[in-house]
């Protein structure tokens, strides 16, 4: 399970996004201008103070085109591109095959509550976007805008919306302005972008001294690496189906506690309602979204429609914690924009009510799925029931 600290929801943009004619579309970054950029690598390189500009405009777009050897595969940080120093900056990194932003500010040096923190009133920020490919080519942006409290990644096309509590335009996304793109020569200390200074027990992944310089597929030539005092514009994302989960994942216990999303779109359907059909992709329904279906038209379409999602408390033991999908199906006009665009299934964590895989403990008479002193108490019943623990009475359970 992924959660954010605090309450962050993690917003996923889950359709297949399109531009607008009027957006200006950079190399890397759609919507941005590359003649805007504050810089433009095309070499592996390391930080040095004042690289550009001081960003004042509170947003900040880092993207990268990259090919890592497969020997990047695990352990990290790898740097792929940062901006910043000890105590204050920016970042995208590579741990453990994930694609890594991270963030620090104010002259704080504060640790995030994890690898998806989405609360930056401590000044620290961790959020896992998703995994890369290795030996082959990634193209990447992590676009921050500090006032709006929005996150927009991209991996190779997959693009991601993350709200961030906690967060303003005064936040010192820049440090002192030192750039590393895929790291180059000895790790500079006083250049470390979002990586924190302590914590490597917590964060071995975020760790500065446990950094180091990206290894690219032989023969690879074509990277690219730039920043921007500038967040990627919402006319990017024409025609979308926007699915936001509460604090970044969504997990149910069976027999207990639910959970919500909330949908919307991101255009004005116009005169072709858009019905969008929620169910479990299992057989049988490990969940149950409630409503099960929901409509949107030109009078509606701005707002976010809540789905409450419960697990099935079915009978059946099952591992502590499993996964199910959400499927999502959209019904509308062929003449609709939003035709066809049918969202990616959505991961459902759940937890189990009937001890796991392996069944009830020996001990756990009373069938609770936990060993204390409540089986005990069942154990002394059911001895002083039986003159002759024989038969019956070996066995101490009801």
């Amino acid at each position: 399970m992924i959660f954010g600290k605090g309450a962050g929801t993690f917003l996923r943009w889950l359709a297949a996004v399109g531009l607008g004619s009027a957006v200006q579309a950079g190399e890397i970054v759609p919507g941005l201008d590359d003649s805007t950029a504050l810089v433009t690598y095309t070499a592996a390189r390391a930080g040095a103070a004042g690289d550009h500009a001081k960003i004042t405009t509170g947003q900040i777009t880092l993207a990268a085109r990259f090919n890592p050897d497969e020997s990047m595969m695990t352990g990290g940080p790898t740097i792929v591109i940062e901006d910043g120093g000890t105590t204050n900056g920016t970042g995208l990194y590579l741990g453990d095959g994930n694609l890594i932003f991270a963030a620090k500010s104010n002259n704080q040096l504060g640790l995030p509550t994890g690898m998806n923190d989405t609360d930056f009133s401590d000044n620290a920020l961790a959020i896992t976007l998703g995994p890369v490919n290795f030996g082959a080519e990634n193209v990447v942006y992590a676009s921050f805008n500090a006032a709006a409290g929005r996150l927009v990644s991209s991996i190779n096309g997959t693009v991601r919306v993350y709200t961030i509590t906690g967060s303003d335009a005064s936040k010192n996304l820049d440090g002192n302005t030192s750039v590393s793109f895929l790291g180059s020569g000895t790790i500079n200390a006083g250049h470390m972008g979002g990586l924190v200074e302590t914590g490597a027990a917590q964060f071995p992944l975020l760790f500065w001294t446990n950094a180091r310089n990206m290894v690219q597929t032989a023969g690879y030539t074509n990277q690219q690496g730039q920043i921007f005092a500038a967040a990627v514009p919402d006319e990017i994302f024409p025609y979308t189906v926007l699915v936001s989960q509460t604090d970044g994942a969504t997990a149910v216990q069976e027999g207990a506690a639910s959970d919500t999303m909330s949908i919307r779109l991101t255009s004005d359907p116009g005169a072709y309602p858009v019905t969008i059909e929620i169910a479990d992709s299992s057989t049988p329904a490990q969940v149950l979204a409630v409503p099960s279906q929901i409509v949107f038209d030109a009078g509606s379409w701005q707002s976010f429609q809540t789905i409450v999602v419960t697990a099935a408390d079915d009978e059946v033991k099952e591992p502590r914690v499993h996964t199910t999908l959400l499927m999502f199906q959209v019904q509308t006009d062929p003449a609709s924009p939003y035709f066809g665009r049918h969202p990616d299934p959505l991961t459902v964590t759940i937890r189990e009510n009937d001890c796991g895989l392996w069944g009830y403990d020996a001990v756990d008479i009373n069938q609770d799925c936990q060993v204390d002193l409540a089986d005990l108490s069942v154990l002394v019943q059911q001895w002083l029931g039986c003159s002759f623990p024989e038969g019956d009475c070996t066995d101490y359970r009801p």
